[in-house]
């Protein structure tokens, strides 16, 4: 399939990239920590809980 060689390239540039691979996962679970941490305070307020510091 022609029209997938781009992709495929693309992907396999991205896979033997570990460095990069790396650093895009450690970036989105950053930003998923600050989101759930967020969403955390909201359900402690609404539930009682005492935040942990």
């Amino acid at each position: 399939m022609a029209m997938l060689e781009p992709v495929q390239r693309r992907y396999a540039e991205y896979r033997s990239n570990q460095d990069y691979l790396n650093a895009v996962m450690a970036k989105g679970a950053e930003a998923a920590s600050e989101h759930a941490a967020i969403t955390l305070r909201k359900v402690y307020d609404v539930i009682g809980f005492v935040p942990r510091p």
